[in-house]
């Protein structure tokens, strides 16, 4: 339709060939719209580009107009422009209209400035329409940045090593870190023989625009006849104009430990599980900023024990619950704070007690354990920290740490937190210090255990503390303990690994508390609109230099 530069797609038409009118048209223009369609629709003409100039010319003469032909000038001189410079239309009946585009192409070398085009109507007898100007400014060329921020592995299992035959989730980050937008942008997996993946194993993206970044989950497994010790997944990206495509290679060893997470459909969309980052490039990131750059002090405290629960899927053990009745994050709460406990305070692994979605059970056996073990030596600190659904007793007030096979309606079969303290505290310890990330109001995170019986919430009992004991808990008397989504930790937790990260452990327990509710207090409001005021309690018959004490 439209012809290029300087060119017209029809003959010049003899004046000597036109009728005479026998009565005048009149061409008039109406509507006039610049169309960034094409592009990023910011409504600027950018490089690589395609946009459209419309509007409506109307005969509202009483007689038929000739010959009619826009003319289409670009009166700035810019380079890189291609457009029809003349377009003959015909004849025009009255009271016709005819809606007019005119495409416009901006090359690569388009210049960034503005743009005057004037188009003018003419009619073969010389009823021309008044001339019009439409001013746009034009945008230089601006190229994509593609690069794979984040990737993660996980699986289905329990923490444990990557089992041939079985199913592995790979998610990567993609982002556009470039001013330019990437268009028909595709991601290919590759693997090595014997790795076959598990749905597909290519995407296509519209566009990815500058700064956007889109989460892809890949599904892959190995066969038995798979002999190296690493997999090698390769992630070739590209776009339309194949000038900014990347290619990277991810590789996770058979020996790597990787966190449970629920496989899900392979679709663009991002996922919870946060496990096992490796090869982070600049940009985004699909872990919190405190799950990584965790301090590392160099010390090894073999005095200390620990046990770290976290329990967030209780829908797993209980058939009547629905998933919203899990803990969001407590996995991973649980999770990131062993690192810490490990590198910046100097725990050996092999001191902690480490339960992921613990039942009854395995509390209580973990608990009189540690009790016995500081039976036995007085010298023994210890650390306990607990993620997971608390619930109060109805009657007593007395607050329950609740195991992921406990229900709500059966909550006495969970551990009472006065229990917890006893066991910790009974015998003699150098420090013992609790953090605890749940509520014992009848609130949670998401919807609670036992919603229907607990539509108002309980004030539960404060439980009295022995021995050198400092315990922080996450939220005070009807409060509920609320998650910081985006970070993907329980608020609580987010603020004491972040306290702990930017102190590097050199904190006072009393200095802690203060950081912990300055920040939870004010972020619970800011984030979630809701109050949650963090509670700091040290036991009566604690030793007076606790004062100065250090987390390190």
């Amino acid at each position: 339709m439209f012809a290029q530069s300087g060119q017209s797609e029809f003959k010049t038409v003899r004046l000597s060939k036109i009728p005479r009118p026998v009565n005048p048209p009149q061409l008039e223009v109406s509507d006039v719209v610049f169309s960034d369609e094409f592009g990023n629709q910011d409504n600027n003409l950018n490089a690589n580009e395609k946009s459209e100039i419309r509007f409506i010319l109307t005969n509202t003469g009483k007689g038929e107009a000739y010959a009619v032909a826009l003319k289409v000038e670009e009166l700035s001189g810019i380079r890189g422009l291609i457009f029809p410079r003349d377009i003959l239309k015909g004849t025009l009946l009255p009271g016709a209209s005819i809606a007019i585009h005119i495409l416009v192409q901006a090359e690569k070398n388009l210049p960034s400035a503005k743009c005057n085009f004037r188009i003018s109507a003419k009619e073969g007898n010389g009823f021309n329409a008044q001339p019009f100007l439409v001013a746009v400014n034009t945008k230089e060329f601006r190229k994509p940045d593609l690069v794979i921020a984040d990737a993660l592995f996980s699986n289905q299992k329990e923490e444990g090593k990557i089992i041939l035959g079985e199913k592995v989730l790979l998610d990567i980050l993609l982002k556009n870190n470039g001013e330019g937008e990437a268009r028909k942008v595709k991601v290919r997996f590759i693997n090595p023989a014997n790795v076959f993946p598990g749905a597909r194993d290519e995407y296509e993206l519209p566009a990815l625009k500058p700064g956007e970044e889109r989460h892809l989950n890949y599904e892959f497994f190995g066969n038995k006849q798979y002999q190296d010790s690493i997999i090698p997944i390769t992630i070739k990206v590209s776009e339309e104009s194949g000038e900014y495509g990347i290619s990277d290679i991810k590789r996770v060893s058979l020996e790597q430990s990787l966190t449970k997470t629920d496989l899900k459909t392979i679709e663009i969309i991002g996922i919870e599980p946060v496990i096992n980052r490796i090869n982070n490039a600049s940009g985004g990131s699909l872990l919190s900023d405190v799950d990584r750059n965790i301090p590392i002090s160099g010390v090894l405290r073999e005095n200390v024990r620990a046990i770290i629960i976290g329990n967030e899927d209780y829908s797993k053990y209980q058939d009547k619950l629905s998933v919203e009745a899990n803990v969001d994050f407590a996995r991973n709460d649980a999770r990131v704070f062993r690192e810490y406990c490990e590198k910046t305070l100097g725990v050996p692994a092999a001191n902690i007690d480490y339960l992921s979605d613990a039942i009854s059970s395995k509390i209580k056996s973990s608990l009189t354990r540690l009790n016995l073990l500081i039976k036995k030596d007085p010298e023994l600190e210890v650390i306990f920290f607990y993620a997971g659904h608390g619930l109060p007793d109805p009657n007593t007030k007395e607050p329950y740490l609740i195991p992921v096979d406990v229900s709500g309606e059966n909550f006495k079969d969970g551990i009472k937190l006065a229990d917890v303290y006893r066991m910790l505290g009974e015998n003699p310890s150098p420090r013992v210090t609790v953090f605890v990330d749940a509520c014992f109001s009848g609130g949670a995170r998401n919807k609670p255990l036992d919603e229907g019986a607990r539509g108002v919430k309980i004030k539960p009992n404060d439980e009295p503390l022995k021995g050198n004991m400092v315990v922080y808990t996450a939220s005070s008397g009807k409060q509920s303990s609320h998650a910081y989504r985006e970070q993907k930790h329980g608020m609580f937790t987010y603020y004491l690994l972040k306290t702990l990260q930017e102190s590097k452990g050199n904190i006072t327990y009393q200095e802690l508390g203060k950081e912990l509710y300055k920040k939870v207090s004010f972020q619970s409001v800011n984030i979630n609109r809701l109050e949650q005021d963090p509670q700091f309690a040290v036991s009566p018959d604690i030793n007076p230099q606790w004062i100065n004490w250090k987390l390190k």
